[in-house]
Order: structure tokens, then C-alpha cells, then sequence
């Protein structure tokens, strides 16, 4: 085995490589010193000088500097390093591109966009960089910039089974879905062993309702990677979707093994626990994701409802995270699985209320999520307005594009920041979520027009006025309802017993309201 260098013995052959123009090996050796004796004045001064003058040649140690900091999660260290790198090389283009891939770890996408452009301007073929662009446009959702630059990729004959993975993902972004499946085919048949690949089809195939084709997608992946987080929880998520909660809560479970503190897991155990009936345990679960997240809205939501805590208001911050999961599946889920039909009422019952020529200048759609109410109702109004508190549901309202404006937030927050009035303002299967009504209904009919039909559905209660129940969800008395509105000075219209969706093969049974003013 080599003898050790001394700090004397590696100054003076770091000086001599210095000599000799060897800058990558006397940079090495300085560092080695500094590694051993942080406060050496002489190592920092020399490293400090090879380091900041412009002429020395740019080396593999720098790139591998960088990538150990990116490799540390030193990313700040990261960024400084290589920023000063491109101030003193500019004209390296492997340079702007790394800067770029430390900026993308930073979550600067906008900022990585710019250093990979750098690097393409510099040299236009170099096909790492135009990938990388690609990844930072379909991270800003600019999926017509990025799919653009994966056709400049395939065209090249440079794509290989990664680009076309890349692909799939910008696809699916657009809404692509079917395109997606043939990229990331296509990235099987360059790498038939890409667990990855099998995964994204799996999460494709579920996005399409095919949840027997993504678990056998899931079962491939796994198949390949037995320990393969991402499908085994995808592959749970899929039995939970099927609904087969055993099948879910054993690939669950099989999750934490791998990964004892994932929060998705450890969520998913919880939510498969609680529909099993099983809640002691799963407020267990639940408990000790609260010590991961403290303070977390969305998991104190659940614990208080699998206690029977008797919270009164619901948290923007629960719905927003049970929204954000669901809204991929959310519609067919609802309108297939659970056969929800609220939506499919309205328009009739605005006729029956308004004749066939019901027509409403201004309308407000409060919790649109996907837009199911808004394609009920686009041809009944002149402007129509969403609202929703998750920001992937409003990406799904997008693209049906029959609202003429969608703002993001909460009910209340959005009525009190409001200016406008309305003439129709819809509440379907949202109230479910926010627990106490008095608020809502006090905003709502400052935001009225004379003549007003407000909408409204809950979930039935009898006895006392709203209960948080077992599923997160809250119920509403009948009184209670018309109570709130004949405070505001609301007047019922309309009110009749429905169906609301099916729950575990069971009729959810609800109460459809209108009121006026």
C-alpha cells in the first residue's frame, strides 16, 4: 500500500504540478491538505488562487466538485461553484448545462431553462442539454416547448430509451395519454429492463380507468425490482381503486418496509386501515405521521375524524391534499365507480325553476373541480367563474375550457376577496369539506344578486345541526341548512332527498337545496 503523503510532502508536489502546469492534480492535492488541516493558510491561498484565475484550464475535478456538492445536497455550495465556473469559462457548454441540472435540483426550472439555452447556443447538437430543456419545460407545464424539443431529439436519432420516458412524461402532461403509452413502449423496446417505463405505464393505464392493465404494468416493474417504491405504491393505490382494501394495505405495508417513513405509504396504510374499519390502528399510523409532519392540517383532519373528535370546521389544507392525489382518476372514478350524478340535475332543475329559457348573466361555480357542473351549466350563462382549492383540478377544468375565468383557493377566501355579484352561484358536494356553513352562507348573499338561485348539496344528517364523519367528509341537518340561509335572509326554493354517490357498493343518501334572495 502507498505511503500516506505528509502536508509538507503534498505542498511541495502540488507545487510542482502548479509548475508544470498540471492544475487538475495540484488543485487535488491542496484539497487533500485543507481535507487534513482545514486552517492551512498557504493550501486555501494556492487552491483559492488556482481556483479564481480565469486562465487555468477547466478540469474533470471541477465538474466532479460540483457534482459531489449536488451529490451532498449541498446545493447552495452547488450553485456557487459552478456560477463562478461559467463567469470564468463562458464558452463551455458543459458548464451552462450542469449549472442548469443544479438549478433544476434547486427547483429554479425558469433559471434552468436559461443556463441550458446557454449551452445549446453554444453548441446546438448537444443532445444532454436539449433533454434537459425539454425536462425543465414539462416542469414548468410549458408541454408545447418541451414536446418540441423531444421531436428534436428523435429526429437527431440521439433519443434513447430515457428521452422517450421524458416524453411520455410531457405527453401525459398535454393530455396525451395514448401518445405517452407509445413513447414509453418505444422506451421498452430500447431498454426492455426499464423498471421506470413499466411504472409510467402503469400510472398511464390508471390515469385511463384500466386498473387491471396498471397493476399487471406495476406487477412487471416489480417483477424486474422487487423493492421498487413508486410500484408498490402505485400498485397499491390500484387495488384501493378497485376496491380490494387488502390486497392495497399488504402492498402498503410491504412500502414501509422498504421505506419505514415514506408519508405516502404511511398515508396509505392509514386511509386502507380506516376504510377496513379498522381506526384504532390507523389513528396509530396516523399518529406517527403527525411526528413526521408536526402541525400537518390534512393528518390531524384524519385522527379527529377516526376519533370522533367534533371539529366544526374543515381545513383547506385537507381537501386540497385529497384533491390533488385523486384528480387524475377524480372523474371517472366519481361518475363510473360511484355513479355521481349531481351535476346531471342541475340543468333540469333550473328549468323547472326558471323555464326552458333559464339564463344567468353572471354564475360562480365553488369548488368546480374537474368542471363536471361547469359542462352542465356553460349554455345556461353568459360568464361562468370556477373555483376550486386544488391546483390539479383546476389544470383538469383547463382543459374543457367552459369557464371563462378559474381562481385558485378556498370558498370563503375567494367571496371575501370578491368584488362581483351573481345571479347563479353552484355548491356541489363541496359544503362536505367545510364543515360550519354560517361563513359561506353569509358571503354568498353578500355576493347576490336580486333573484339569485344558489345550489347546494350535502350529505344527509339527521338529529343534530353537522357531524365530521368516519370518511373526513362532514353531514348537514336539513334545519341546520335552511337555518344558516333564513339568518342571511335567504329564502328556500327547492329541496329534495337524493342519491349522491354510491359508498362501498352502498347509496350515499343527500339533500339537494336552492335559495334565493
Amino acid at each position: 500500500m502507498a505511503r500516506q503523503l505528509t502536508s509538507a510532502e503534498a505542498m511541495g508536489l502540488a507545487a510542482q504540478h502548479e509548475k508544470t502546469g498540471n492544475i487538475d492534480e495540484a488543485k487535488r492535492l491542496y484539497a487533500q491538505v485543507l481535507s487534513v488541516e482545514p486552517g492551512n493558510k498557504k493550501a486555501k491561498k494556492a487552491l483559492k488562487a488556482l481556483r479564481g484565475n480565469s486562465k487555468a484550464p477547466l478540469s474533470a475535478a471541477d465538474f466532479e466538485r460540483v457534482a459531489r456538492l449536488v451529490n451532498a445536497g449541498k446545493l447552495d455550495a452547488a450553485r456557487a461553484d459552478i456560477n463562478k465556473l461559467c463567469r470564468q469559462h463562458p464558452e463551455q457548454p458543459a458548464l451552462h448545462n450542469l449549472r442548469g441540472v443544479v438549478l433544476s435540483r434547486l427547483s429554479e426550472p425558469e433559471h434552468a431553462v436559461e443556463a441550458y439555452k446557454a449551452a445549446l447556443t453554444l453548441e446546438p447538437t448537444f443532445s444532454e442539454a436539449l433533454n434537459n430543456l425539454a425536462t425543465a419545460f414539462t416542469d414548468l407545464k410549458q408541454y408545447k416547448e418541451a414536446l418540441g424539443c423531444y421531436q428534436q431529439l428523435v429526429n437527431s436519432g440521439t433519443a434513447d430509451a430515457e428521452v422517450y420516458a421524458n416524453l411520455a412524461r410531457a405527453l401525459r402532461g398535454a393530455g396525451q395519454q395514448e401518445n405517452a403509452l407509445e413513447a414509453l413502449r418505444r422506451a421498452l423496446k430500447l431498454n426492455p429492463l426499464y423498471t421506470d417505463a413499466f411504472n409510467d405505464i402503469g400510472n398511464l393505464l390508471n390515469d385511463l380507468g384500466k386498473h387491471e392493465d396498471a397493476v399487471k404494468a406495476y406487477e412487471s416493474a416489480l417483477n424486474l425490482e422487487p423493492r421498487h417504491q413508486k410500484a408498490l405504491l402505485n400498485l397499491a393505490q390500484s387495488h384501493s381503486a378497485m376496491n380490494q382494501p387488502l390486497s392495497a394495505l399488504e402492498l402498503y405495508q410491504e412500502s414501509l418496509q422498504v421505506a419505514p417513513e415514506d408519508e405516502r405509504a404511511i398515508r396509505g396504510v392509514a386511509n386502507t386501515l380506516l376504510a377496513l374499519g379498522r381506526d384504532d390502528e390507523a389513528v396509530q399510523h396516523l399518529e406517527h405521521l403527525l411526528k413526521l409532519l408536526p402541525g400537518d392540517k390534512s393528518t390531524q383532519h384524519l385522527i379527529a375524524a377516526a376519533t370522533g373528535k367534533q371539529l366544526t370546521r374543515g381545513d383547506a389544507a385537507y381537501a386540497r391534499a385529497v384533491f390533488e392525489v385523486y384528480a387524475a382518476n377524480f372523474e371517472k372514478h366519481l361518475t363510473e365507480s360511484l355513479e355521481y350524478s349531481v351535476p346531471d340535475k342541475i340543468p333540469s332543475l333550473l328549468e323547472a325553476l326558471d323555464s326552458e329559457d333559464a339564463w344567468y348573466k353572471n354564475a360562480l361555480d365553488l369548488g368546480c373541480g374537474t368542471g363536471l357542473v361547469g359542462l352542465q351549466i356553460r349554455s345556461y350563462c353568459e360568464q361562468l367563474t370556477g373555483v376550486d382549492v386544488a391546483p390539479a383540478m383546476l389544470e383538469k377544468a383547463t382543459e374543457k375550457a367552459v369557464y371563462d375565468e378559474l381562481l385558485l383557493g378556498d370558498v370563503s377566501t375567494i367571496l371575501c376577496d370578491s368584488e362581483e355579484s351573481y345571479d347563479l352561484i353552484l355548491c356541489a358536494d363541496v359544503l362536505i369539506y367545510i364543515g360550519a356553513l354560517e361563513e359561506v352562507f353569509a358571503e354568498v348573499a353578500k355576493h347576490s344578486n336580486p333573484g339569485v338561485r344558489f345550489v347546494l348539496s350535502t350529505e344527509m344528517l339527521e338529529g343534530s345541526d353537522l357531524k365530521l364523519q368516519r370518511s373526513g367528509r362532514f353531514a348537514h341537518s336539513s334545519d341546520y341548512v335552511i337555518r344558516c340561509a333564513d339568518n342571511v335572509g335567504m329564502s328556500l326554493v327547492h329541496q329534495e332527498a337524493i342519491p349522491l354517490r354510491k359508498e362501498r357498493g352502498e347509496w350515499l343518501p343527500g339533500e339537494l337545496f336552492v335559495f334565493t334572495v
